[in-house]
């Protein structure tokens, strides 16, 4: 009796034990767990605080960028009819920007303009815009094709109609007494149907093109039209700075090659490189190789003189030619091997070339396998 309930009881602590052991375990996994939570709070509340830090930190810049005066919107922009690069926007952008002083300064209104990357999907395409009238509905903005090109790259009005905002941001942009551009023509540039080419006078183009614009942005899209066909052209390069207002400036065009042409120069100065790389690694083979022979040659040594107990080998080459030699019966054919590697007319390489044993009757081929036997077995005979 007294065995049984002390075995009773020694079974019970271990259980409680047990127990506490699971207990234990069960509030270290907690604690772990509530601390890498924790731990990960902590992170996005740095990785907050940090994007509010930038965000204020722009917004300053900003303000202090534009003389204190800050408008950013987003709203859902349609077509408007206009040819220019001036958007439509509410009365409450006019409102906003009377109130920080903007409209009496007169200064030129010019705003960026961008797809946020959360409509899109992608990173924003921006550009920049001046405005023509405070008419639109409120939360809408008129965007005309010429910007809308801008923003879409190519798809217009049709594939901005799908967006839900575009974020409209009052940015004074800079002006400068002199600018260059450098724009490159699409696709096949100024050919009709890829074939003929079209004759324009691109300056006079230009000038009625741009006529009205407020704003030039690197990576625009500029159409054209000429003779009832539409060119488009893409602002590569913009100086003195990637974006600036078209007011009072005296702007130098440079038309570079359009994209299927730099296409096939790039292609062509590709091909010219592979080919130039090829040529200097066929160079250094080459070089590689008649040092090899050299020093193949001296360690041959001097043909001996004729004799009875000699063999004449003969070895007609792939590129026209014959090679002649004279070796004693006893020489192992790896000397063979070593005397046509050590001939420039040759043009073989270790290990890479085999020599065909071969009279009537018989056809053999030789090489390293074979580079340890003597002459005389392998049945070289005298000539």
């Amino acid at each position: 009796m007294d065995f049984d309930l002390a075995k009773k009881h020694s079974k019970e602590y271990e259980q409680r034990r047990k127990d506490a052991k699971r207990k234990l375990d069960q509030q270290k996994r907690d604690d772990e767990q509530r601390s890498i939570m924790e731990k990960d709070q902590r992170a996005r509340d740095e990785v907050r605080q940090r994007a509010e830090d930038e965000a204020r930190r722009k917004a300053a810049q900003e303000v202090l960028l534009n003389d204190g005066v800050r408008y950013v919107a987003r709203l859902r922009p349609y077509p408007s009819t206009r040819t220019d690069d001036k958007l439509e926007l509410p009365p409450s952008a006019l409102e906003d920007l009377e109130q920080q002083g903007a409209i009496e300064r007169g200064t030129l209104l010019t705003f960026a303009v961008s797809v946020p990357s959360s409509s899109s999907g992608s990173s924003p395409a921006r550009t920049h815009a001046g405005v023509a009238e405070f008419t639109a509905e409120e939360g809408t903005v008129g965007v005309p094709p010429r910007v809308a090109l801008c923003l879409t790259k190519g798809s217009g009005l049709d594939s901005l109609a799908a967006v839900d905002q575009v974020e409209v941001r009052y940015f004074r942009l800079p002006r400068s007494s002199k600018s260059r551009v450098k724009l490159q023509p699409r696709g096949e540039g100024f050919h009709v149907s890829g074939m003929k080419t079209a004759h324009i006078d691109l300056q006079h183009v230009l000038q009625e093109t741009l006529r009205g614009h407020t704003a030039l942005t690197e990576g625009d899209w500029l159409p054209i039209r000429h003779d009832g066909y539409t060119y488009e052209l893409m602002v590569r390069e913009l100086e003195p700075e990637p974006y600036l207002a078209l007011l009072d400036t005296d702007l130098t065009v440079e038309v570079l090659p359009s994209e299927r042409t730099e296409a096939e120069l790039r292609a062509e100065e590709e091909k010219k490189a592979r080919e130039e790389a090829a040529a200097h690694e066929a160079e250094e083979r080459e070089r590689l190789r008649l040092n090899r022979a050299r020093a193949k040659a001296l360690l041959l040594g001097p043909e001996p003189e004729a004799a009875a107990d000699l063999v004449q080998i003969m070895v007609r080459l792939p590129l026209g030619g014959r090679l002649s030699r004279r070796f004693k019966r006893d020489t192992a054919f790896e000397q063979v091997l070593d005397w046509v590697e050590s001939e420039p007319d040759s043009r073989v390489t270790s290990e890479e070339f085999r020599l065909v044993q071969k009279w009537p009757g018989h056809c053999r081929e030789l090489g390293p396998a074979e580079a340890g036997q003597e002459l005389g077995k392998l049945n070289f005979a005298r000539q």
